[in-house]
């Protein structure tokens, strides 16, 4: 079984070493494209993607990079069909932002699940949970249910939809219950990283059909109630690199 992350990314510096480091404690290998970042992202995402020269042996590389350019108006599902192309038919693809981290238990038992499931399925829901105002704290929202975040690659399987684009398979799902005792989640830091949450609400406005007409649109969410993160949950980050996240522009 093959476990492939694909990811897309755009002035993203602050998440992408701890992110990908997260990612390939359980994925063969990550699909990143990079969308033209002017942060220094790039830079690091190609040093990632370029295997030792000191190797007496060429290496493989694990980290896939894409070079792409911004356009005013993205077609995300555009982009990510592009990345499939990077995966053969059985591999199982693992969406992925770069402003979430696995947890522990969706480290150590992700692969587990799919291995035991014996392909029953063909996609997984897997939960989402928003972290808010503290690294214990998440948005009381729906914690990525309905969400096809994990899916087996067949032909004619494709991203569709502009903006929160959705995956098009067969039945059945599966879904990972947000309480899981196997602790399998992701951890999502948009709205912990308030400037950038401005801008992403800034920017998803100016993208025709989004539902979004203002920052506001998706800034108001700060306001929401939030719930604590259950003990299942958990996930590696030191306080200084989720302050850094926080103040990150």
């Amino acid at each position: 079984m093959k476990l492939i992350a694909n990811m897309m990314v755009y002035n993203d510096y602050p998440f992408l070493c701890h992110c990908i480091a997260s990612l390939l404690q359980f994925c063969d290998k990550v699909v990143v494209m990079d969308n033209g970042s002017t942060d220094g992202g790039r830079d690091t995402l190609i040093a990632l993607a370029t295997p030792p020269a000191t190797s007496f042996h060429p290496l493989e590389t694990r980290v896939e990079l894409i070079l792409n350019q911004q356009t005013a108006i993205p077609n995300y599902s555009d982009l990510r069909n592009k990345m499939l192309k990077y995966a053969d038919p059985g591999d199982w693809i693992l969406k992925w932002d770069p402003d979430e981290l696995p947890s522990i238990g969706m480290i150590d038992s992700l692969r587990t699940l799919l291995e035991n499931d014996e392909d029953r399925h063909t996609g997984w829901t897997v939960p989402i949970f928003h972290l808010a105002h503290s690294r214990d704290t998440a948005l009381q929202i729906e914690y990525g249910w309905g969400h096809l975040r994990l899916f087996r690659y067949e032909a004619g399987v494709q991203w569709n939809g502009d903006i929160h684009e959705q995956i098009h398979i067969g039945d059945p799902w599966g879904g990972i219950n947000p309480y899981n005792p196997q602790g399998i989640g992701i951890a999502h830091f948009t709205y912990y990283a308030e400037k950038r949450l401005r801008r992403k609400g800034e920017a998803y406005a100016k993208i025709p059909n989004s539902s979004f007409t203002c920052a506001e649109d998706l800034t108001c969410r700060l306001t929401w109630p939030t719930n604590p993160l259950p003990d299942s949950i958990q996930f590696r980050a030191t306080d200084e690199w989720l302050e850094a996240v926080r103040n990150a522009d």
